[in-house]
């Protein structure tokens, strides 16, 4: 009986709040535009007659077809020198220890060891 009247209440309430929801879209889009002013956005924006525009790039043509002859080199790579390493500054890797020197110093729970003979 419980979960009936809540599931009525339930859709009522959503019932009423999308109606209420509604109704105020219509009423914000019946009225007129509160300010008299219109913008118009132009993308991209018109340039005035008196702009400074950029002309055609001169030489253009003859640089490409110039470059277009001439066989392509990959750059030259630079490289640094490599440091030489003195013998003392060499760093060597330490040795893992072995898996069962490691495990021998793990610390016993007192709960699962084994128990003496006479307890």
């Amino acid at each position: 009986m419980i979960g009936k009247n809540a599931i009525r209440i339930g859709a009522i309430a959503l019932a009423l709040c999308t109606l209420s929801f509604a109704a105020g879209i219509a009423g914000d889009l019946a009225e007129p535009p509160r300010s008299g002013v219109r913008v118009v956005v132009r993308i991209p924006p018109e340039l005035p007659q008196d702009a400074v525009r950029a002309g055609p790039i001169a030489g253009m043509m003859a640089t490409s077809a110039a470059a277009a002859a001439a066989p392509y080199r990959a750059p030259r790579q630079l490289r640094a020198a490599q440091p030489a390493v003195e013998a003392e500054e060499v760093i060597l890797p330490i040795e893992k220890p072995r898996r069962a020197e490691a495990r021998a110093d793990i610390k016993q729970d007192p709960d699962r060891a084994p128990k003496p003979a006479d307890a």
